[in-house]
């Protein structure tokens, strides 16, 4: 720090320009390059370790030619090992609304020369399409516990560190304005806002193409019980919970469709 003072800024710019820290994802069947912005990032690259029923859930469901949708990709950990997973036979739509995590995220998808397999959206997706506000806890690349339309859920004392307006879409309204090819698996992580998600996704999750969905819920939250009955009512019965960390009530929840194959998780 005190060598930096003493550089003047297009010096200190220049230095920033050529260094490029990257890490590597502990995938251990694809070398994996992620860029390393911020000390959260850091903690990115043990993503398999930390959830590895969502490593084994892409690996019994995805199949080559396949179509993943990972809603709240962050810096796109699991989009990279579903890419991996099906041996860079897939296309993966990675949402992505905080900006400097997306800027992460587009990096990594240059950093892996996945560019038109990997597809970053820089956007968020609700039960209305419309304009709206991000709420940031933090704009540290590859932080999470934002919100969209209210305070975060993190932060001091509850109070947002910055405001964005962004576009909101209602997932059936995308699909069907963009013509995106139907999900055959989505993951579903939004840090609370998954109830809302669902809500604009009925037509997408009702379609027979999609196989599986992994939602992370809250079941201390009061929508936790009607994300289960909408979802099985659409024909995806819960196979599966796997709680998350140390944490009693948040867990990673799979649905698979009825007549869909794939692995046992227990």
């Amino acid at each position: 720090m005190r060598l930096l003072s003493l550089l003047t800024v297009p010096e200190t710019v220049r230095i920033k320009e050529r260094l490029t820290p990257t890490g590597f994802l502990d995938y251990p069947h694809s070398n994996i390059a992620m860029s390393l912005d911020s000390s959260i990032q850091m903690g990115r690259l043990i993503a398999c370790a930390k959830e590895p029923e969502t490593v084994a859930w892409i690996e019994a469901f995805l199949r080559p030619g396949d179509v993943f949708y990972d809603i709240g990709a962050n810096v796109g950990a699991y989009s990279f090992v579903a890419h991996a997973a099906a041996r860079d036979n897939c296309t993966v739509y990675a949402f992505e609304p905080g900006f400097s995590t997306f800027a992460a995220l587009s990096r990594n998808v240059f950093l892996n020369r996945c560019q038109g397999r990997i597809i970053p959206l820089h956007l968020a997706l609700s039960d209305e399409t419309k304009m709206t506000t991000f709420h940031y806890s933090s704009i540290i690349a590859g932080d999470a516990l934002h919100s969209l339309g209210q305070p975060p859920m993190s932060g001091p004392e509850g109070q947002p560190q910055f405001v964005q307006p962004i576009p909101s879409y209602r997932l059936d309204d995308l699909v069907s304005q963009f013509a995106l090819p139907p999900p055959n698996l989505i993951k579903l992580d939004v840090d609370g806002s998954e109830s809302s998600v669902l809500r604009g996704a009925i037509r997408t999750l009702a379609h027979p193409r999609l196989r599986s969905i992994l939602v992370e819920v809250d079941e201390e939250q009061d929508q936790s019980a009607g994300i289960r009955r909408s979802l099985e009512g659409l024909g995806l019965r819960l196979q599966c919970r796997h709680p998350r960390g140390q944490s009693k009530t948040v867990a990673n929840c799979i649905f698979v469709r009825s007549d869909a194959s794939g692995g046992t998780h227990g």
